[in-house]
């Protein structure tokens, strides 16, 4: 996958930004491949101001489903959705092709306050579970304590062939 973070208004939950990592600190802008993203109401929380601003690092990737539909819809023969995901967020036209991208919500900051980091995986659990477009995908589910989330990640190591997307 490739490291993606996108930046909502908190209030309409609408699309800011998009940026890469990047390197030497400088992303690519990719909010014309994301501008059909939301953030679902659940996770809007706490915003008084149209200035506040939630910034969601996400991991960008194809599905294997999505892997296969692109590779099919598009007439190609691709090693695996690790490298197409490289090669489909460095293209110009890569807005063409956000319907198969899929999203894996990592952290997400507030603007105006800190956000606990159990705080931070409950709303990702809820941003993930109420997704009508089901291209946000997850590990876990509700977390209650750092125990729940090593369980997680345990258990998504040990069955990594049966994700529906690839991980390290």
């Amino acid at each position: 996958g490739n490291s993606v973070t996108l930046e909502f208004n908190a209030r309409t939950g609408k699309i800011i930004k998009a940026v890469t990592r990047g390197k030497n600190g400088v992303g690519v802008d990719l909010t014309s491949v994301f501008a059909n993203r939301v953030l679902v109401p659940e996770i809007l929380v706490d915003t008084d101001l149209d200035t506040d601003v939630i910034a969601v690092k996400c991991e960008a990737m194809l599905t294997y489903d999505n892997f296969k539909k692109y590779c099919t819809d598009n007439g190609k023969q691709l090693a695996n959705p690790r490298s197409a995901i490289s090669g489909i967020l460095g293209k110009n036209d890569a807005h063409l092709y956000s319907k198969y991208i899929s999203l894996a919500p990592l952290e997400i900051r507030h603007s105006n306050r800190d956000i606990k980091r159990v705080d931070q995986l409950n709303m990702i659990s809820k941003m993930v579970s109420s997704d009508p477009t089901k291209l946000y995908h997850s590990l876990g589910h509700k977390i209650a304590n750092v125990s729940d989330f090593s369980k997680i990640v345990a258990d998504a190591i040990k069955n990594r062939d049966k994700l529906p997307f690839m991980i390290d």
